[in-house]
C-alpha cells in the first residue's frame, strides 16, 4: 500500500480523512475530466496544452461534505483556462453557472452542500 504524505512539496496519495472519503491525488492530463467519487485533489496539467473541463459529479450522488479540490499544476490556466462544469441543477456558490479558474497556478476548493445542492467555495 503506498504510503500517504508531502515529498518534495507535492502531496503523495492516497490520504484519509473524517467520512468515507479518502484523499487520493489524481493527474488530470486530458479533457474532459469527469470526477470520481475517488477523487480529491486534482493536479490538472492539462493547461499546459490547451483549456481543460472538469465535470463534476451530482451533489445527489457523492452526498454532503464531498470535497473536490483543483489545481492548475501546468501554471498556465491565465492562456488555457479551467472550467469546472456543474452538474444538472446543482450551483456553484448558488449561482447556476460553470466556475472559471484563470490564474496560473490558481487552485479552487468545492465542498458539497446536500441541502441546498450548491458547490460551495472554502
Amino acid at each position: 500500500m503506498a504510503k500517504a504524505g508531502i515529498i518534495a512539496g507535492k502531496l503523495q496519495g492516497p490520504f484519509k480523512g473524517t467520512g468515507s472519503q479518502a484523499w487520493n491525488v489524481t493527474d488530470v492530463n486530458a479533457t474532459p475530466y469527469n470526477v470520481l467519487v475517488t477523487d480529491f485533489f486534482l493536479q490538472d496539467r492539462y493547461t499546459l496544452t490547451a483549456a481543460s473541463t472538469i465535470n463534476l459529479p451530482s451533489i445527489a450522488t457523492v452526498g454532503d461534505g464531498f470535497v473536490v479540490w483543483t489545481k492548475d499544476s501546468g501554471q498556465n490556466a491565465n492562456t488555457n483556462t479551467i472550467t469546472l462544469v456543474r452538474n444538472g441543477a446543482d450551483t456553484i456558490e448558488l449561482v447556476a453557472a460553470d466556475l472559471v479558474i484563470a490564474g496560473d497556478g490558481d487552485a479552487i476548493m468545492l465542498i458539497a452542500n446536500a441541502t441546498t445542492s450548491d458547490w460551495e467555495i472554502a
